[in-house]
């Protein structure tokens, strides 16, 4: 692969994952890899959850989505939005940020 990740370094407690076809195209892709700690499909309020290993498009594999369970805000790729967080709170995914729940 063309990135390199700290696995999961941003996964504060097993959560539950779904499995989605990956897109032919994203604008989180870098170098044609969607990066595991993304907020998918964007950093706002239509997230539905955050890819859980890099992903490259070009090989169109599955993408792993966490849905539910709690993650370090401050270990994610970009610090999710405001909208992301209320979005995926709804959905039982809750972020962490030096001890406090956001």
């Amino acid at each position: 692969m063309s990135l390199t990740t700290q696995k999961n370094a941003w996964l504060a407690e097993k959560g539950f994952t779904i499995a989605l076809d990956a897109p032919a195209t994203s604008a989180l892709a870098v170098n044609g890899v969607i990066p595991a700690g993304s907020i998918y499909p964007a950093n706002d309020a239509t997230a539905k959850g955050i890819v859980v290993n890099d992903t490259e498009l070009a090989e169109k594999q599955g993408l792993a989505l966490m849905i539910k369970g709690v993650a370090y805000s401050n270990k994610l790729p970009a610090i999710p939005a405001a909208a992301a967080i209320t979005a995926l709170k709804a959905n039982g995914l809750l972020f962490v940020n030096n001890g406090a729940v956001l």
